[in-house]
């Protein structure tokens, strides 16, 4: 019974989230800005976007789900394995959501990977707004050249002519 649930059930469970929940959005969004999509080709779109992320889904479903099952069977009380597998189902639902809304599908090397470029960034990005800074105050210390200041000169100089 788990095996099926597992092989058949999950699948077209996932399957149909992706592409009930995409087209709707998708339909939703293009509706707003571009009159009425043509549903057909957007269902189309959709079945292949679901196609595509259902592998890597399954994989990441495969790992969690029968560790949370096996856990619950043997260690919780009957009559809190419902309350369980709920609470573990809104994560799941919650990590559906995020992967339909383009979230990424990455191995953890890749995560890790994408975070190390996402700091660097941000540490040049911190270093030129530093650097920047500094360039400012060296030029606003050394020579007055505010439009106040520059106004301000050039109507004393010809009060004085």
């Amino acid at each position: 019974k788990v095996v099926v649930d597992q092989l058949v059930g999950a699948p077209i469970y996932i399957y149909t989230y992706y592409v009930i929940t995409h087209f709707g959005k998708e339909y939703m969004s293009t509706a707003s800005t571009n009159g009425a999509p043509d549903p057909s080709l957007l269902f189309r779109d959709t079945c292949d976007r679901a196609t595509e992320m259902l592998p890597p889904t399954m994989l990441r479903h495969w790992t969690l789900w029968p560790a949370v099952h096996t856990l619950n069977f043997y260690y919780n009380p009957l009559h809190h394995r419902v309350l369980v597998q709920n609470l573990v189902l809104v994560g799941w639902s919650a990590y559906l959501s995020h992967l339909n809304n383009g979230g990424l599908l990455m191995t953890p090397e890749e995560e890790v990977e994408v975070a190390e470029t996402v700091e660097l960034h941000r540490r040049e990005s911190i270093r030129h707004q530093h650097s920047t800074s500094h360039a400012e105050i060296h030029i606003k210390g050394t020579a007055n050249t505010s439009p106040l200041a520059t106004t301000a000169a050039a109507s004393s100089s010809s009060d004085s002519r």
